[in-house]
């Protein structure tokens, strides 16, 4: 019997280990082969790391396409969160901390259509299709963006708006119901 605890926990410790080198590189390329189905769009992830312990997620090189699957949409140099570990066994995805450093985001516009319109489309549909009346348990705090830029261009009037070195701090986001309490 004494010898079972050891033998039970190191178990448990192997198998977290496992699971936290296995489990990212599974996710990673899930989304990079099935980008299409779930955004519509090519996606590249360079890395994703994961501590099964910790609840510590990072990731390196997110770019989401164009329609046409060349020219980048959005490009994520780097990622970070914790994820509370005892908060998801209740049911909540509660992020400790969410980091996002250089996030570069290309918009276009041509009339009243945005280059990301099929996106916001597709989702639309997903969720007037659930129905959902009880909101999505999720919990984001300190929120922070770091170095990032934003690139607008209106095609039709040919003109063009850059913001850089974007640094944004936002202490958290409660989406536990329909209605947010930002304040």
């Amino acid at each position: 019997m004494k010898k079972a605890l050891p033998i039970t926990i190191g178990v448990i410790f192997l198998l977290g280990i496992l699971t936290s080198w296995v489990a990212p590189s599974i996710v990673r390329s899930y989304i990079c082969n099935n980008g299409h189905d779930i955004l519509g769009r090519k996606i590249q992830i360079d890395d994703l790391r994961a501590n099964i312990f910790t609840g510590a997620i990072s990731m390196e090189g997110l770019t989401v396409y164009e329609e046409d699957g060349v020219e980048p949409f959005i490009h994520l140099f780097s990622a970070e969160t914790n994820l509370s570990m005892l908060h998801l066994l209740a049911g909540v995805i509660d992020l400790e901390m969410l980091q996002l450093n250089y996030l570069d985001v290309k918009i276009q516009q041509r009339d009243t259509v945005f280059n990301f319109t099929d996106i916001l489309q597709r989702f639309s549909e997903e969720l007037s299709a659930e129905e959902d009346e009880t909101g999505f348990p999720l919990v984001i705090r300190d929120i922070a963006l770091n170095k990032s830029s934003i690139h607008y261009q209106d095609l039709l009037v040919r003109s063009n708006i850059g913001i850089n070195d974007i640094n944004l701090h936002i202490p958290g986001i409660d989406l536990r119901d329909l209605v947010s309490n930002m304040g």
